[in-house]
């Protein structure tokens, strides 16, 4: 229906920001985060054609003077932006943010947690070693048990490293 919409009067680009000031509410955190929220609503055609130089750099000084008089924190613009638009309005340094965020990465896939037998998960341990410690374990039964150690190893969380352990001892 409506193709654009004009503005009849020419408004300065910091009479936003004043007016936002102005209204800002007691809860500096729901302010917070709906100006976070309505610059992630901007960005969401970014990747058009449409979008020029000029307009990334009025994006990039408008989250600047946000952040510098406080009405946005850089995390929750960080949390709520897409990266792609950070990187490209230099709001996060390229280099540091590919480095972090491959050690995020690596940490949460790679590392293994090791836990205190007694103290982390003693009730997976107990029924791992009372299942193994059953008597008339033969071949007949022997794919029962190991589905019920890979059912504990799932279910409890326990590190099948400490479990093989266990078995071997």
């Amino acid at each position: 229906m409506f193709e654009h919409v004009l503005l009849v009067k020419d408004i300065d680009r910091d009479e936003p920001i004043k007016f936002l000031q102005y209204i800002s509410p007691k809860d500096s955190d729901t302010l917070n985060k709906s100006i976070c929220e309505a610059l992630w609503i901007l960005t969401l055609n970014w990747k058009s054609d449409k979008i020029g130089n000029e307009t990334k750099e009025i994006f990039q000084k408008m989250v600047q003077k946000f952040n510098e008089i406080k009405l946005t924190t850089v995390q929750m613009v960080q949390t709520l932006v897409e990266e792609d638009v950070l990187l490209e309005c230099n709001i996060l340094n390229k280099d540091t943010f590919i480095n972090n965020k491959r050690r995020i990465r690596t940490k949460i896939l790679y590392e293994l947690k090791k836990f205190n037998l007694m103290r982390e998960e003693n009730e997976g341990y107990s029924r791992l070693v009372s299942e193994l410690a059953q008597t008339g374990i033969d071949e007949s039964n022997v794919d029962i048990v190991i589905d019920n150690v890979n059912s504990l190893i799932g279910f409890f969380k326990l590190d099948p490293n400490r479990v093989m352990d266990v078995i071997i001892d």
